[in-house]
């Protein structure tokens, strides 16, 4: 049971046995729902975190995969119905589809897709590091869920050096919306993936606005189902980003590669602006062997100020609110770090904002080995 606005944890290792698997939550009411994966690591801490799926689908879109020998791309299908089914993944490239395969999905079952393998099984080669994107869908009328989990192997040593997780799009949309982002000398790479599903080409346009009120913006043509890579020059940030498709359906991702000693990861956009937005996980403080610091980044693109009502909802505590405001056209922190009540507590968080924003969690995470950090566009309510 879950008490009226809190938050509670159910720990997988404790309730389903060891390997891939499923998961069908039933709740009597309507609650948020987040996977979280949280490692001290032997070279340093890994995490990720991606949102449930409210309802199963026929259509999904992963923007952002990469298929080579230092990231293992993992696509997990689920099929929760009592009727066998099938999808046909398409794998899109810079250049428009690289190549199709068909998984047969057995009722009430879990597929695991390597797709380095996939893409040398459609005879497109070779395993040589490539981006892209794909799409998932349905052969029949059984509706399924994918999901996406990535892990680095950087150095020579076979050791986890970075993870990010993605629960794909059901669907495409003319513009997305990211409240975080920045890129510092330390990164590898940063960048913003566009998917383009469509059978015709389309322009897209990508623009992210600095803090110091300057703008920087890409603008060019996705191939019809294809991909594009928009690299953020070092240096840019920080910002928050808006995509505009040109009215075509796309989708966009925003993604870090791990550096030396810093986790990566990878965020589905927001298709809207909302007023009300919700988060499952958030953490702060001592949690084991980790010391997690949470704050949530709102993008205001309005020309007004914005209100916003934070709500916190530790695990087994009273809420804490917090009363904020931000500028027009700019960015607010909210930092969970400001508010003692959640030292060293697990809570959710409900943001209310008197006009439409976009809103991100930021997760850092560290131990003696270095610091990670995962990243998610939060649900709207």
């Amino acid at each position: 049971t879950i008490p009226a606005r809190s938050r509670t944890t159910v720990r997988l290792r404790e309730a389903v046995p060891v390997g891939a698997v499923g998961l069908t939550l039933s709740a009597s009411g309507n609650v948020l729902v987040e996977l979280t994966g949280h490692a001290a690591g032997r070279s340093r801490p890994l995490g990720h975190s991606a949102r449930a799926h409210g309802q199963a689908g026929r259509h999904w879109v992963f923007a952002d995969l990469e298929a080579s020998g230092e990231v293992e791309e993992i696509l997990t299908l689920a099929n929760p119905s009592d009727a066998d089914g099938a999808v046909r993944i398409d794998f899109l490239g810079a250049g428009g589809l690289l190549g199709s395969e068909t998984v047969a999905l057995p009722r009430q079952a879990v597929r695991v897709l390597r797709v380095p393998d996939a893409i040398v099984r459609t005879q497109q080669g070779p395993t040589a590091r490539r981006a892209l994107s794909a799409q998932v869908m349905s052969l029949s009328d059984v509706s399924v869920v994918p999901s996406r989990l990535g892990v680095w192997r950087r150095g020579g040593s076979g050791q986890p050096t970075g993870s990010a997780a993605s629960e794909g799009q059901a669907g495409a949309a003319p513009r997305w919306h990211f409240a975080y982002g920045s890129r510092d000398g330390g990164r590898d790479a940063a960048w913003v993936r566009i998917a383009n599903p469509a059978e015709t080409p389309t322009t897209v346009k990508t623009t992210f606005h600095l803090d110091d009120g300057d703008t920087w913006t890409d603008e060019r043509t996705v191939m019809p189902r294809g991909s594009a890579r928009i690299p953020v020059p070092v240096g840019a940030g920080p910002w928050f980003i808006e995509v505009d498709g040109g009215g075509t359906g796309i989708v966009a991702e925003r993604a870090t590669q791990p550096a030396a000693t810093l986790d990566g990861h990878s965020v589905s956009g927001a298709p809207a602006l909302e007023r009300h937005w919700g988060f499952a996980e958030g953490r702060q403080g001592a949690h084991g062997e980790l010391t997690f610091d949470t704050l949530f980044v709102m993008a205001n693109p309005t020309t007004e100020k914005v209100r916003v009502l934070a709500t916190f909802l530790p695990e087994g505590e009273a809420p804490t609110v917090g009363c904020l405001e931000a500028g027009p056209r700019s960015r607010l922190v909210i930092r969970a770090s400001r508010y003692p009540a959640l030292e060293g507590r697990a809570f959710a968080t409900l943001l209310q904002t008197s006009a439409p924003v976009v809103v991100e969690r930021v997760t850092r995470f560290a131990s003696s080995r270095g610091q990670g950090v995962h990243a998610a566009v939060g649900l709207p309510l």
